[in-house]
Order: C-alpha cells, then structure tokens, then sequence
C-alpha cells in the first residue's frame, strides 16, 4: 500500500471540487485552487481558494474475519473556502462559496472512491449543515467551512 486510504479519500474529494468553476455551472472558480492542507492564506494569494483537510476521525466498530481486521472509521472532513471580499458583499461572498462546496459535496457517491487499496467506502455525505461565515481579524476576504462525512472500513491482514 503506497498511500494511507485517508490521504487517497482527501486526494479524491480534492478533484471534485477542482471542478468548481463558473465554466460548469458554479458562483465561483474555487476549484482553480485546492490546498490538501489548512494554511492561513496571505493577502497576496489567488482567491478564491479551498482548503480540504481531514478534521477527525474516530473508529465505529471492527471485526476479525477470515482474512484480518476489518476497522470502520467515520471520517469528518473540512473544505474550507476563501474569498476576497469588496466593499460590503462579504455574506454575498460567503453564500456563493457555501453552495458551490455544498452542491460539489453533493455530486460525491461512494463510487468515486472505488479501488483504493485497504479500503472500502460506504457513505459520503453532507454533515455541515450550518457553515461558519467569519472574517479573519484585518484580512481582506472571508471563509466558509462545509463539512462532510465519510464512512470507511480498512481492511488490515492476517499476519
């Protein structure tokens, strides 16, 4: 195994949002810039911007089968979304962003994540009903959080 199923899940999120452009359909083109990390943006970055990280994680249950440990994880993941803001349109900003991750998040299915290696994905879903809207202290843009749940079972093998 070559990459931990988690880094493969963000990675693969990651290009679901890579198509939130206003070419497909989209508020904004926050899918021109994906950070697989939670960075405090600077001023002189290109906004608008997503970052995605894996925010928790906890075991719900695990199993001994024939052939090794079967451990299911509910894994909370974060896509957070940065906009410059002008003049007064910061909740204008803000809601833009919030839909575009929302409806990006809502095109996912468990099939998007099929052949990673140790692991199966059984449920992506939206889980960040209420997104935060704050404005970093004397920074010029706002950010958004959408949250999102995915249910999967790694598989480790008998030794």
């Amino acid at each position: 195994m070559d990459e931990a199923p988690s880094w493969v899940v963000l990675q693969r999120i990651a290009l679901k949002l890579g198509l939130i452009l206003i070419a497909n359909g989209y508020f904004t083109d926050a899918g021109a810039h994906i950070d697989l990390e939670r960075p405090v943006p600077e001023e002189n970055e290109t906004f608008p911007r997503i970052a995605l990280a894996e925010e928790s994680s906890a075991v719900t249950n695990s199993a001994l089968t024939s052939d090794g440990l079967a451990v299911t994880t509910s894994m909370q993941v974060v896509a957070e979304g940065y906009a410059l803001i002008d003049g007064d349109d910061a909740e204008q900003v803000g809601h833009r962003m919030k839909l575009d991750i929302t409806n990006a998040f809502g095109r996912i299915r468990a099939k998007d994540f099929e052949g990673i290696e140790g692991a199966q994905i059984s449920k992506f879903e939206v889980s960040g009903d209420r997104p935060t809207f704050r404005q970093p202290d004397g920074l010029p843009f706002i950010v958004v959080q959408v949250r999102a749940t995915v249910t999967m079972t790694t598989y480790i093998p008998s030794g």
